[in-house]
């Protein structure tokens, strides 16, 4: 019941540059989301593609979605951008692995990107890195977790130490107890 529109990537004002399949986000021009949202419309873009100079359509590489619907956030100045996944959010170990796993509410993009670099392939380190620069939220959350009212991982600040919660936070090396 939300008026909507889907955009390919160009469309939405992606602009990147590099070859098929490994294009590299150079930024957004954001005008017509900004024009959309203005007047109630909820743009849904495409988050794997974009348009080089030239007007050719490119895909990006792995991770793209996440590094794009960072850029379109902080294009358009978002609160926080939020990335919707296959697990409820940043667990203390892998939940598919460990049935003890706990959910990490609130951490700092270094310790997200620390995590990334380890091997979690939950957000794509890109993504992490342009959230950290550019100030931008992130909210990590399964596709069902608000029907079940759980809130996922918030990753908004520089360190654990810049966090209340940063007792439950993961070291790259292990749990902290």
């Amino acid at each position: 019941g939300v008026p909507a529109i889907s955009m390919r990537g160009a469309e939405a004002g992606i602009v990147a540059n590099g070859p098929f399949g490994r294009g590299v986000v150079q930024r957004v021009v954001p005008e017509r989301l900004r024009d959309l949202l203005d007047r109630g419309v909820v743009p849904v873009v495409a988050g794997f593609q974009a348009a080089r100079a030239d007007g050719e359509t490119i895909t990006l590489g792995r991770g793209g979605s996440d590094v794009t619907a960072v850029h379109l956030g902080a294009a358009i100045g978002a609160d926080s951008v939020h990335l919707v996944k296959d697990v409820d959010g940043i667990f203390d170990c892998d939940p598919h692995q460990c049935a003890d796993a706990r959910l990490l509410s609130v951490m700092g993009y270094d310790e997200l990107e620390g995590l990334v670099l380890a091997g979690a392939e939950i957000v794509h380190v890109d993504a992490v890195r342009l959230a950290r620069d550019r100030r931008v939220r992130l909210r990590i959350y399964g596709f069902d977790s608000p029907l079940r009212g759980d809130c996922g991982t918030i990753v908004d600040c520089d360190s654990a130490e810049d966090n209340v919660d940063s007792r439950e936070l993961l070291s790259v090396g292990g749990h902290h107890d």
